[in-house]
């Protein structure tokens, strides 16, 4: 309130018809006094939120290791990835922090037995922070998977090539036998009129039962394994009966084209039949 009087009398010196119509000077003075023997509570605007407690984590980092869509064009951040990206709060409990203290009801039960739990400080935890330290730098190791020649595809340790498994039973229904590979993951973009560029996986696989039933289908989804699932039921639902000879080879018939010594080419179906296993 005080405050509020004080830029009150500066705007009526400011307000002035003409140099003689001013605030007396008394006036001003005898304000002053009456200010000065009354407390005044000040009050100072502080701004709590800034740019790092505003934010979560994870875009705090994203700020720091991702790359705009421009840059990846000219081949900036091809080292960027998610195995970068470390979860600081990994670790660490509510409650729990570098002052070691019992919190009821926090770090700690309200009571215990028939006793009431009271708030107290214990020993320093010397350890703490050396097991934060090696918990952080463990994350951003990334050991690739090493699999066995038989598991892995034929693109080395990518999903091409390999095996998902038997499709999700339908019902009572189930695929008893069945194996489903992938033969092909690769990313797809749609234009959405709201959203712009829709980033999705596209997974093509096929499933069969190496005894004549054999389906094939396409799944997409934002993640991998969301979108192999679709694509492995999927083609679980569309088998076809394939023909089969001495239970191993596959039939389809072709076109032979045979010349003759006057130019005069003549065409002939024939039916061939491929050593072609099912589980090739």
């Amino acid at each position: 309130m005080a405050s509020y009087l004080t830029n009150v009398t500066k705007t009526f010196q400011k307000l002035t018809v003409n140099c003689t119509l001013r605030l007396h000077p008394t006036l001003i003075g005898d304000l002053h006094e009456g200010l000065a023997k009354t407390p005044v509570l000040i009050a100072n605007t502080s701004r709590n939120t800034n740019f790092f407690n505003k934010l979560p984590a994870y875009d705090l980092w994203k700020g720091i290791t991702s790359v705009s869509n421009a840059g990846k064009k000219r081949g900036r951040g091809k080292n960027v990835s998610k195995s970068k990206i470390k979860d600081l709060n990994r670790g660490q409990l509510i409650g729990i922090g570098k002052a070691n203290i019992v919190w009821p009801g926090l770090s700690a039960p309200i009571i215990r037995g028939k006793e009431l739990v009271e708030r107290q400080k214990l020993p320093e935890d010397s350890e703490r922070e050396k097991r934060l330290i090696q918990l952080r730098d463990q994350m951003g190791t990334y050991k690739r998977v090493k699999l066995s020649p038989i598991e892995r595809g034929w693109s080395g340790s990518k999903m091409p090539g390999r095996s998902i498994g038997p499709p999700d039973p339908v019902g009572e229904d189930t695929f008893d036998g069945f194996d489903t590979k992938v033969l092909e993951l690769k990313t797809v973009f749609n234009m959405k009129g709201n959203f712009g560029r829709k980033r999705q996986l596209s997974v093509l696989v096929v499933t069969g039962n190496q005894n004549g039933l054999a389906g094939f289908a396409m799944g997409k989804a934002q993640d991998a394994r969301t979108a192999m699932r679709k694509a492995k039921n999927r083609a679980g639902q569309k088998l076809v009966d394939i023909k089969l000879f001495r239970n191993h080879t596959v039939c389809h018939d072709f076109f032979h084209c045979v010349w003759s010594d006057k130019d005069i080419r003549f065409t002939e179906t024939r039916r061939i039949w491929f050593s072609l296993s099912q589980s090739d």
